[in-house]
């Protein structure tokens, strides 16, 4: 194994990270005048930092040109106002995903996410040698994403130890909703140096209150404010308040993830003058009754200074 370690500073993964949805236009078309929009947003409500070309990014469905375009202008903007740039490079073919890595890295992001290997349902050391040749391959820290409810795979507890011990793998997005493994994650690891981010939007407070360092967020899209407000108050230690504002934005996360996401998220983003309500098949524009549920949820957060 390569014990060259490139990490600067793992601390400079922790935070508040946006899971951007990717806006096309009418036509179907990347926009990257309404990316820039939504990215202005986030800006301004003082995100830590932008992860294009994940789930919710819709990436199975991009080009490599536009795979190329939308990090290269996320990068650009990013830089101009010091925030930093993880680049969703999950796939489930490991040459490919190398590839996409190093792509992602010469573009200059300062980092990568890369999901477990969906539909062929590697075994714990088919994972481990996955992103291990990832982590190899790789010059900027390596994030895994753990989400088991979407892809199927689960990562082991020995397996985590064991990609740990790589100085390239940074941490993990940690999106499969079971206490029990944030317990079992923050216990074995929180001192490691490792980072560990919320991927369940719902359980923000909850996670960094069991040792968790922030969070990568679909629904952050269009609620930048009040999880930007949770970390902060994470970080004093006031989990109380936390809690509190947590449960204050429950109803809007849970009609934001109502459909498949980013369905919901960019029917809100529409609703919000953000971007076209726009998907690419095989994803569909969310149904009558879900419209409904999130333009109650938006006024509520307007109501409360939320958005």
């Amino acid at each position: 194994m390569n014990s060259a370690n490139p990490l600067q500073d793992n601390s400079k993964l922790r935070g508040v990270w946006v899971a951007l949805a990717t806006p096309f236009d009418a036509a179907g078309e990347v926009c990257l005048k309404s990316l820039e929009k939504i990215i202005d947003a986030q800006i301004a409500a003082g995100v830590d930092g932008f992860v294009p070309l994940g789930t919710t990014g819709e990436s199975p469905t991009l080009t490599a040109v536009e795979r190329d375009k939308i990090i290269a202008f996320t990068v650009e903007k990013a830089r101009r106002h010091s925030k930093r740039v993880i680049a969703g490079c999950g796939g489930n073919d490991t040459k490919k995903v190398v590839e996409l890595v190093k792509s992602a890295a010469a573009a200059g992001c300062d980092g990568t996410l890369v999901i477990t290997p969906y539909y062929n349902k590697p075994t714990q050391e088919g994972l481990c040698q996955h992103f291990l040749a990832v982590a190899e391959a790789a010059t900027i820290p390596v994030l895994l994403y753990h989400a088991p409810g979407r892809t199927g795979v689960t990562i082991a507890m020995e397996t985590f130890a064991r990609l740990f011990e790589h100085p390239r793998i940074a941490g993990v997005k940690e999106a499969s909703g079971n206490h029990q493994t944030w317990l079992q994650l923050a216990e074995r690891f929180g001192k490691s140096g490792k980072v560990l981010l919320s991927g369940d939007d719902d359980m923000m407070a909850t996670f960094c209150a069991m040792g968790g360092q922030g969070i990568i967020s679909a629904s952050c899209n269009v609620l930048p404010k009040p999880f930007v407000r949770i970390w902060k108050q994470a970080q004093e230690g006031d989990f109380a308040a936390a809690f509190q504002l947590q449960l204050t934005i429950l109803p809007a996360v849970r009609a934001v993830f109502a459909e498949t996401n980013p369905g919901p998220v960019k029917y809100a983003l529409s609703k919000l003058g953000l971007c076209e309500n726009s998907l690419r098949l095989p994803l569909v524009p969310v149904r009558p009754e879900t419209e409904r549920l999130i333009d109650q949820a938006i006024a509520q957060m307007q109501k409360a200074d939320l958005l």
